[in-house]
C-alpha cells in the first residue's frame, strides 16, 4: 500500500505566508488596492456628489500636500535675516553643527552673492543678512 501525500490548503503554502508578510509596494496598484466609485463617491461631500452626478468627469482623489523641505541652509538663512541677527552658539544649536561647519555655511551664502553684515556684542560676533538700500 502506498502512503497518501496530504496537500496543504493554499492558505498556509510558503508563497501565501511570504506575500501576507512582505510589505505591499504603494506606488504600484493592485487589485485590492482599487477603490470602487460607490466608496469614493461616499467620501465626496453631498454638494460634490451632486455636482459629480451632473457632470461626466471621473472621480479623481485629491492627494495631500506634500511637505515642504526645510533644510538647514533654510534655517540659517532665517536667522541671518532676522534684524538682530545670530551668533555661531545660535548657528550651531539650531542645525546640530560643529562650530567650522557653521562658518563655512556663512561662506557658501557669500559665494551664492549673500551679502552678510558682522556686528560684536559683549566679545562675540553676529551676522546678519544685509538690505539692499
Amino acid at each position: 500500500m502506498t502512503a497518501k501525500i496530504a496537500k496543504t490548503p493554499r492558505s498556509t503554502r510558503p508563497t501565501a505566508v511570504l506575500a501576507s508578510v512582505l510589505p505591499i509596494n504603494p506606488t504600484r496598484p493592485t487589485k485590492r488596492a482599487a477603490v470602487a466609485p460607490a466608496v469614493q463617491m461616499a467620501s465626496l461631500p453631498p454638494v460634490a456628489r451632486k455636482a459629480h452626478k451632473l457632470s461626466a468627469e471621473p472621480i479623481v482623489p485629491q492627494q495631500p500636500a506634500i511637505p515642504v523641505r526645510v533644510t538647514r541652509r533654510d534655517q540659517i538663512v532665517a536667522m541671518l535675516n532676522h534684524a538682530k541677527g545670530a551668533s555661531i552658539a545660535e548657528r550651531m544649536a539650531a542645525t546640530g553643527w560643529l562650530p567650522h561647519t557653521t562658518r563655512a555655511a556663512l561662506s557658501r551664502l557669500r559665494k551664492a552673492g549673500m551679502i552678510l553684515e558682522r556686528t560684536s556684542e559683549d566679545g562675540s560676533s553676529r551676522y546678519r543678512i544685509a538690505v539692499a538700500a
